[in-house]
């Protein structure tokens, strides 16, 4: 008693998978990251496999910013209250210890705490960039990496592409408005 957009959303809350249908009417189902566009974007393009675009916005977010987190779950296998702390080297190695205290007296488990921990670390230990660049080249496509080469914005790095949309430009021909962010990690979609 559900429709189909229903099933596909709840399917991908499980699997960690996206969905959308294209203009030409054809459903894609496609875990994130798995998909390479067929092309790059790059400030010095070679116009074999990097092509020149207009950045509209560029983000870099890190608000809630930790690369040491601990975890205080419940009692645990021992009786006694269980701690876990995790950390992801690179991060600090650039930025410097950021802690912080994750508090979830559901958790009894070790094994669940260094999860939960590492979930944690995923999302805040690096900076999240997005942007949103318009482009003069078919062929991009919802869920596809894509390579940004930007020394303005100093990145140089694969992003997902989250949105696209074809307009009209004042010449007749056809720009295409993307929008891209970091790929979220299988850890944290699982």
């Amino acid at each position: 008693d559900i429709s189909a957009r229903e099933a596909l959303d709840r399917l991908c809350e499980i699997t960690g998978a996206r969905w959308h249908v294209d203009h030409y009417k054809r459903l894609h189902y496609y875990r994130p990251g798995t998909r390479f566009a067929p092309f790059n974007l790059s400030d010095t393009p070679n116009l074999s496999t990097s092509f020149p675009y207009q950045m509209k916005s560029f983000r870099r977010e890190f608000t809630a910013a930790a690369n040491r987190i601990t975890v205080l779950g419940g009692l645990g296998e021992a009786g006694a209250e269980l701690r876990t702390t995790r950390e992801h080297a690179a991060s600090i190695s650039s930025y410097g210890v950021l802690e912080a205290v994750r508090v979830d007296r559901q958790i009894t488990s070790s094994a669940i705490a260094q999860l939960a921990a590492d979930a944690e670390l995923e999302q805040r230990a690096l900076p999240r960039y997005s942007g949103r660049a318009l482009v003069r080249r078919a062929g991009l496509d919802l869920g596809q990496m894509i390579g940004v080469k930007s020394a303005l914005y100093g990145v140089d790095t694969n992003y997902l592409i989250t949105s696209i949309r074809e307009t009209t430009n004042a010449a007749g021909g056809v720009d295409w408005g993307i929008e891209f962010g970091r790929q979220e990690s299988g850890l944290v979609q699982a």
